[in-house]
């Protein structure tokens, strides 16, 4: 797991899971993406769905380092939105960086989903 990461989320109105190899992964879901291409040319194109769940105190320690430095609510409320964007773009590099080598040119994108904090 990342940092601040606790758990893989099932979703929150649909589960959102892969199947494969005997077992099923919640958390991660695997979307097949139209091409223009006829099936014969262009290879898939998918959109992984990871659905996190963070810890709080992890949250809440770096919100408290994020206002320490900040003068005002404003920024400190900008700030504390920065804080899960980050988390979710470190998320993002992390899996990008993970299938970079398995399939190169497959996965056009990454959404990364935070369900909740614990």
């Amino acid at each position: 797991m990342a940092p601040g990461v606790v758990d893989l989320s099932p979703g929150l109105f649909a589960l959102a899971a892969t199947y494969g190899l005997g077992q099923r992964v919640t958390g991660v879901a695997v979307h097949h993406l139209a091409t223009d291409q006829p099936p014969d040319h262009a290879p898939d194109k998918v959109a992984l769905e990871i659905r996190v769940v963070l810890s709080e105190a992890h949250c809440k320690l770096l919100a408290a380092d994020a206002a320490s430095d900040s003068i005002d609510s404003m920024e400190r409320d900008t700030e504390a939105a920065g804080i899960l964007l980050d988390i979710a773009s470190h998320l993002r590099g992390v899996v990008y960086g993970s299938l970079r080598d398995i399939a190169p040119m497959l996965l056009v994108q990454v959404d990364v989903f935070i369900d909740d904090l614990r």
